[in-house]
């Protein structure tokens, strides 16, 4: 049987070779794991794999794989805010500084032009002269079943009206569950069009608003609230 003898020079090469597909094997596995991370905060998680491309550099096929979202700021009478979107889809929007509020926003791409940013000035202007603007704006926020679930009760609550932290509970059908109801509310991730600051404490105390304390009373008071709790 024949024998396959190879140089000395090629048997290094081939070593070497080895080496460096271990080596980046590894970087890719470490780069896996920190682009994971990153996208919990900055975006949904997009799973999609996409295909080398000749000359790409790897800042481009992290940019591909898991987009920023798009952002601009937005000043209101209650303080600048910063929205967040993803195809053609509002994702975020926060009072600046307030508590959770996402990190790393200077990541993001600023388009002010982007067309949800247009439907959500007018939607805004609407609300802050005291009109009942329709949602008209898809909302996309991420956020795990249970606080989808939240998210979604909180976006019944009628206009002018408020809800205690135990009675949303009882809708998720946990009435033990009012901590993690009030964790959800917490970080809502879409002030205003998903309403949290309709969200009372059980003797409508105004409690748990990240916006602040001042903010919330400032709102239910714009929306003319006749302390009806539901």
């Amino acid at each position: 049987m024949a024998r396959w003898v190879y140089p000395r020079a090629t048997l290094i090469n081939l070593m070497l070779i080895s080496v460096a597909l271990w080596f980046f094997s590894f970087s890719c596995g470490k780069l896996r794991k920190t682009t994971l991370k990153e996208a919990l905060i900055y975006s949904r998680l997009n799973k999609s794999v996409l295909p080398s491309v000749p000359g790409e550099t790897g800042a481009c096929r992290y940019a591909i794989l898991f987009p920023m979202p798009y952002t601009c700021t937005i000043e209101t009478p209650l303080g600048p805010m910063q929205a967040a979107a993803e195809a053609e889809a509002l994702t975020g929007l926060w009072f600046q500084g307030q508590t959770y509020y996402p990190l790393h926003t200077d990541t993001w791409i600023d388009k002010p032009d982007y067309p949800v940013f247009g439907l959500l000035r007018r939607w805004l202007a609407g609300y802050f002269t005291g009109q009942n603007p329709p949602p008209d704006i898809t909302l996309a926020p991420p956020g795990s079943r249970f606080r989808q679930r939240v998210w979604k009760i909180l976006r019944e609550i009628p206009y002018g009206a408020t809800c205690t932290y135990g009675s949303i509970a009882k809708q998720v059908s946990s009435p033990r569950a009012a901590r993690a109801v009030g964790g959800a509310v917490g970080h809502n991730q879409i002030s205003l069009l998903i309403p949290c600051h309709r969200v009372v404490g059980a003797a409508d105390q105004l409690v748990g608003y990240a916006g602040g304390i001042e903010r919330k009373r400032a709102l239910l008071e714009l929306e003319g609230n006749q302390s009806r709790t539901l």
